[in-house]
């Protein structure tokens, strides 16, 4: 057999056994594979969202979906985060994977390792000559695996259902592993649910049963059929109506339902001053107030996370166009407040 390749068989009872609260070794290895019952802690979920500034009741919500190692969708007014709240989910995530570069499922080679999703670790030790392959039983590298992050696979607006399914590369001359086989033993990202070509009904149809035996059913070009684990934490994020994607039943399906609010003043003006912070640019009390008076309270607007970085980047290109130190004072930022807002 080819030394970077792993038999299906194989491969299944090695990864079969992460349904389970069990630490999986690689052939020889010691890398924790997937496990369902996840343990991460509030420090962890606070730490990877530092970025954000979000409340403690949102922290808790993403901590319990993570958790869970189930479905989640989060869903809100666009411009608050949900993009980069499931973007940071592996971060909150311990451990690390083995990811097998090539499987053998009945004579097809079937790619899993994929340069674009895959992260590999820096070797353990130092070791001369090392690469990020899995530590064998005496002590020799296991080739067939890369240690890796655990990976985060996004997938875009254009999905259709053929694409969770086996591919055929002309070029390599191999079977190419669906998203949801590289993503094993991390994260599955659906943003902007609604906006796929294949219906939100039709996603979770497609994956209700791997969701809830661990185990995924594929189809090789060739017509073949054949099992693989399923074990992915799968996140989904929409700005729309959670009651428009589907009916009762398809959201009684999704485990957890996260709502990512509007900020609150105090929550906005904080983003603003970690925006000027970045910027170098003094934040100045008697400007935001300006800002939130003209621009929100009195047109009645709703505060977005997103709104005090593009509105301080705007500031910023006035101020390069004009050739001038960017301040954060009243009339700069009106002027970038009005050339960001659509005013009727």
């Amino acid at each position: 057999m080819n030394p970077s390749m792993y038999t299906m068989s194989r491969l299944g009872s090695l990864l079969s056994l992460s349904t389970s609260n069990r630490s999986v070794p690689p052939p020889g290895g010691t890398a924790n594979v997937w496990a369902k019952e996840m343990r991460i802690d509030r420090e962890a979920v606070r730490s990877a969202l530092s970025h954000l500034v979000q409340p403690e009741a949102l922290i808790d919500a993403i901590g319990a979906a993570v958790v869970s190692a189930d479905s989640m969708l989060l869903y809100g007014s666009s411009g608050n985060g949900k993009s980069s709240i499931v973007a940071a989910l592996r971060r909150m995530l311990p451990g690390a994977v083995a990811v097998p570069y090539a499987i053998d499922v009945d004579g097809n080679i079937l790619r899993v390792f994929d340069g674009r999703v895959h992260e590999p670790l820096p070797p353990a030790g130092g070791e001369e000559g090392a690469d990020g392959a899995t530590p064998g039983v005496d002590g020799r590298r296991d080739r067939r695996f890369e240690l890796c992050r655990r990976p985060l696979v996004t997938l875009s607006s254009e999905l259709r259902l053929e694409h969770l399914d086996v591919s055929y590369s002309t070029a390599e001359r191999a079977c190419i592993a669906p998203p949801q086989l590289k993503a094993n033993g991390g994260v599955v990202v659906i943003d902007d649910l609604g906006r796929q070509l294949a219906r939100p009904e039709e996603l979770m149809n497609r994956w209700l049963a791997p969701m809830a035996s661990g185990l995924d059913q594929l189809t090789l070009p060739s017509g073949g059929v054949f099992e693989t684990p399923f074990d992915v934490i799968l996140a989904m994020a929409t700005n729309l109506d959670p009651r428009e994607l589907g009916d009762e039943a398809f959201l009684r399906r999704i485990r957890h339902k996260v709502h990512v609010p509007d900020p609150t003043p105090a929550e906005f003006l904080e983003i603003l001053r970690r925006v000027c912070a970045a910027a170098g640019i003094d934040y100045r009390e008697e400007a935001s107030a300006v800002l939130m008076r003209e621009f929100y309270e009195q047109p009645g607007r709703s505060l977005r996370g997103a709104h005090p970085g593009e509105i301080v980047h705007n500031l910023l290109d006035f101020a390069r166009f004009r050739g001038v130190q960017p301040e954060l004072t009243v009339e700069p930022l009106r002027t970038a407040a009005s050339a960001y807002f659509v005013e009727t």
